[in-house]
C-alpha cells in the first residue's frame, strides 16, 4: 500500500464526511509502526481533515496542532470555569509519549473518527470502527496503546499481533496521570 492508495481507500470509508478524524501521524501513517488509540476525538475542528494531508508526504502534524490550539481557545467556557489549558489533558499526555519515545513513530487514532466532547453525544452512525479496523489491517502496528475502559473492549477483540498496553484514560477525573506515572510509563515502552 502507498499513500495514494490509503488515501482513496480512507475517503471511500470516510463517505464524504471530510470533518472525521481518521488519525493524526507527523507524516506518512504508512511509517507508524505504533498506535495510541482513544475511543473518539474531542476536540472539533473548524477545518476538514483533508486541508493538513499531503498526498506526497502524509499528515501535517504541525499545521493541525496550531489549528487544535486555536479552536481550544477560541472555545467559550463552560460555566463556571475562569480558564481553559491549551491543550487537554489527554493530549499533553500524548504528546510527552509521542516525543518521549523517540524511537517509535506513533499513530495517533481512535476507536471511532467522529469527534465529540462527550461520547454519549455520539449517534449509532457515528459509531463505525471501519475506519480503525483499515488503519489495523493495513498498517499492522506492533505497539497499541489503548487508553480508556471503552477503547479497551473494543481493542482487544481485534485480532492483532501487537504488543498492547491497556491503560486508564489519559483525561481522566481521578487524575491518574501525573508526570512521575507518564514517565514511568514511557520509560516502559523504551524496553518493548
Amino acid at each position: 500500500m502507498n499513500l495514494t492508495d490509503l488515501e482513496n481507500s480512507l475517503k471511500t470509508l470516510m463517505n464524504g464526511d471530510s470533518f472525521l478524524r481518521p488519525f493524526i501521524s507527523n507524516g506518512s501513517p504508512l511509517d507508524c509502526d505504533s498506535f495510541i488509540v482513544g475511543l473518539n476525538p474531542a476536540t472539533e475542528l473548524p477545518k476538514p481533515f483533508w486541508s493538513y494531508w499531503d498526498s506526497n508526504n502524509g499528515f501535517n502534524k504541525d499545521v493541525w496542532f496550531k489549528d487544535y490550539v486555536s479552536q481550544r481557545m477560541s472555545k467559550p467556557l463552560k460555566p463556571g470555569k475562569t480558564r481553559r489549558n491549551t491543550v487537554s489533558t489527554a493530549r499533553k499526555i500524548i504528546e510527552k509519549i509521542v516525543k518521549g519515545v523517540s524511537n517509535t513513530k506513533f499513530l495517533e487514532t481512535n476507536i471511532y473518527s467522529k469527534d465529540s466532547a462527550e461520547y454519549s453525544n455520539l449517534g449509532s452512525k457515528d459509531k463505525n470502527r471501519e475506519i480503525f479496523e483499515f488503519l489495523m489491517a493495513s498498517i499492522k502496528p506492533k505497539l497499541l496503546i489503548l487508553h480508556g475502559q471503552d477503547s479497551h473492549a473494543i481493542g482487544e477483540s481485534l485480532s492483532s499481533k501487537a504488543k498492547v498496553f491497556c491503560v486508564s484514560h489519559f483525561a481522566g477525573r481521578d487524575g491518574s496521570w501525573s508526570n512521575a506515572k507518564t514517565e514511568l510509563f514511557i520509560a516502559s515502552l523504551k524496553c518493548v
